[in-house]
């Protein structure tokens, strides 16, 4: 079972707790309204800086076409590509 404070209080107890109620619902309403307007300050700025320009496109550029010894062997290209084994014999 809950234990209830059955202790009568005074006049002068309740008039003080009462007073302390008031005073505590008007400090919060005062930090309410100051944090309402730091938030209004925060928000503000950002609304009115523009989006971020995107960075410049960056084109890969072809490599040169290698020839020589270390030049890779030419694959045949297309359908016959797929029919073309890599260097096993058999």
């Amino acid at each position: 079972m809950e234990k209830r404070n059955t202790r009568v209080m005074t006049e002068t107890e309740y008039r003080s707790r009462i007073q302390k109620i008031r005073k505590d619902r008007e400090m919060q309403e005062k930090l309410n309204q100051v944090a309402e307007a730091d938030l209004r300050k925060k928000v503000l700025p950002r609304l009115n800086n523009p989006p971020q320009p995107r960075p410049a496109v960056r084109y890969v550029q072809p490599q040169p076409i290698l020839r020589g010894l270390l030049a890779p062997e030419p694959m045949p290209k297309g359908f016959m590509g797929l029919l073309a084994t890599s260097g096993s014999k058999g």
